[in-house]
């Protein structure tokens, strides 16, 4: 058996370090993540899918008005809890996908470095990928990506014979299956595949082709058919992309786009009439609001677009629910801001690599098929959302073209100092090398007080009462129109039997969104409690008319009329609307 050249054995063992480096960032990051209280607590996305978890295991009905989100994630959550696994368990189970993820990248990077010559680019791009603050942030949250970005790298894996004319369609049909429960674990997949279809199309190999359309279709075929058994809409995975569209696509998309979750996005869903329309009747109208948007105001939509593919390769770290940045000023986790593969540094580099992969010599198949599919991917993001869960779908293909960018540069500086010169392409760079440096809206900076509410839930979550009571207060001090801290001290004085206090909080939030039912409701059973019948009719009043008009506050509305002895207002009220004829 012939010996190993040293240079080989050389590369294995800076590639054996690399993944020695991911798993050591993971384990220090379990480690300060557990300094925190988001070890225990989830907030936002990740305590839904827990909680959907949770229900499938119990044998209870995760997704009983459809699926407003892809259902993959929350079936892994299930699966790793019906084994027994807890929180810690779980995040266990991710870190290792992500170290499973930078091997891929590692064996992803070898095979496009084949061609150019650079045997180390496997190595590198996965030291890109694993030198991320913002994928290990993921990755330790019970969020998509960590699931997502296996799946998508296990199926180029399973493509890579595809892209030198080996393979066959059972090789195809198994990639399609894999890019279907991409899709069924994060709809931007959907994105991906369409990239993958058209790469697998031009070797005009049809048989395969259609083996990776049959194994698509069957990856999507139980959400495709529970989306048109339920609600008769053909929709292939989940009912949220109308919505998420209109987010990132209207003439206040800055604004929508940060609506936070609580009362402000429940009343911005209210917009939708869902007493009249079920899921997909709600999606659909969604996207009729984008097309007449797009359609009516061409220039304002296509101005939209072009800011937010500025925003796009921004080194600004771009919220939707989550803040990571939040995270980074905790003391178990602030070291994480110190790794140096932040998107403003690496773009220009993936760039440039893009270029190379896409023109260069020596470039192949594959190599253009990853620029493909990061192409495909940051699509998504520019069209629907600028947020760093969906940018960081394309992260390993951004590290893979970045480990090119810094070989081919490395290259030109050399022949430079060898008396050659450097090519007219890469006067672009410095171009290319500023745009993630350009000032954008205030309205993306780091908010301090979205951070401090962030941490005063995590201890209402994790028990910490009088942490979260001082939180909230202090929330409110900074920002007193915050609704989600005025909603928390409104439960919390009305838990502890003060309801003057707790009435004043529902006022507050009311202010702002006077149509909110449920804090009508709550206001007007405090009002009754302190005596103020005039204020807890008007309360009952306006909550009868938020649409639909809900029966229980008319029929306490009727209730206390009776027995106040407003008899004549009880009759006008009754003859209007008769369907509270069996009040009491």
């Amino acid at each position: 058996m012939p010996d190993t050249p040293p240079g080989s054995r050389r590369l294995r063992l800076v590639e054996a370090a690399v993944l020695v480096l991911a798993a050591v960032l993971r384990l220090a990051g379990l480690a300060g993540l557990g300094r925190t209280r988001h070890a225990e607590g989830l907030l936002v996305d990740a305590h839904l899918y827990w909680t959907q978890a949770g229900q499938l295991v119990a044998g209870e009905e995760a997704f009983g008005e459809g699926l407003y989100q892809p259902p993959g994630y929350p079936l892994f959550l299930a699966a790793l809890r019906a084994l027994g696994g807890e929180l810690d368990a779980v995040r266990g189970v991710q870190a290792v996908l992500g170290l499973l993820s930078t091997w891929l990248v590692l064996r992803l990077g070898r095979r496009v470095g084949e061609g150019l010559g650079a045997p180390g680019l496997g190595a590198l791009a996965a030291l890109i990928t694993t030198l991320s603050p913002t994928l290990l942030l993921f990755e330790q949250d019970l969020l998509t990506p960590a699931l997502g970005l296996v799946l998508l790298l296990l199926a180029l894996e399973l493509a890579a014979p595809l892209w030198r004319g080996a393979g066959g369609p059972a090789r195809a049909g198994l990639l399609g299956v894999l890019l279907g429960l991409g899709a069924v674990v994060h709809g931007t997949a959907l994105f991906a595949a369409g990239a993958l279809l058209l790469a697998v199309a031009s070797l005009r190999r049809w048989l395969c082709l259609a083996a990776l359309l049959a194994g698509l279709a069957l990856s999507l075929a139980p959400t495709t058919a529970v989306n048109l058994e339920r609600h008769g809409r053909l929709a292939l995975v989940s009912h949220n992309g109308g919505l998420n569209a209109w987010l990132g696509n209207n003439p206040e998309w800055k604004h929508t786009h940060f609506v936070p979750p609580g009362v402000p996005f429940r009343e911005l869903v209210m917009a939708a009439e869902p007493w009249q329309r079920d899921l997909a009747e709600r999606d659909a109208w969604w996207w009729d609001r984008v097309r007449g948007y797009a359609l009516g105001s061409p220039g304002s939509f296509l101005g939209g677009l072009a800011t937010k593919a500025m925003w796009s390769v921004s080194d600004v770290e771009i919220r939707r629910n989550e803040d990571m940045r939040c995270r980074l000023r905790l003391e178990g986790l602030r070291w994480l801001g110190w790794l140096p593969a932040r998107w403003g540094l690496v773009f220009p580099l993936a760039v440039a690599g893009a270029a190379v992969l896409l023109r260069g010599a020596g470039a192949s198949r594959e190599g253009r098929v990853v620029v493909g599919l990061w192409a495909a991917l940051h699509l998504g993001v520019v069209l629907f959302l600028v947020a760093d869960r969906y940018r960081l779908s394309a992260w390993p293909l951004v590290a893979t073209c970045a480990a090119v960018g810094l070989v081919a540069l490395g290259r030109a500086l050399a022949d430079l100092r060898r008396g050659g010169r450097l090519s007219r392409a890469w006067l672009a760079l410095p171009v290319v090398a500023v745009l993630p440096w350009l000032p954008l809206d205030p309205v993306t900076d780091l908010d301090p007080v979205h951070c401090d509410y962030v941490h005063a839930s995590l201890r209402a979550e994790t028990g910490d009462i009088d942490g979260a009571w001082a939180g909230m207060e202090a929330v409110v001090r900074q920002d007193p129109v915050h609704v989600g801290a005025w909603s928390w001290l409104a439960r919390a004085h009305a838990h502890e039997g003060r309801p003057a206090e707790a009435l004043a909080a529902l006022e507050a939030v009311l202010a702002q969104h006077p149509g909110h039912y449920p804090a009508r409701m709550q206001a007007a059973r405090l009002c009754l409690g302190l005596g103020r019948g005039e204020a807890a009719r008007e309360h009952l009043a306006r909550a009868f008319e938020v649409p639909p008009q809900r029966p229980e506050a008319g029929r306490l509305l009727l209730e206390l009329l009776r027995r106040e002895g407003r008899t004549a207002e009880a009759a006008a009220l009754l003859a209007e609307h008769p369907e509270l004829a069996g009040a009491p």
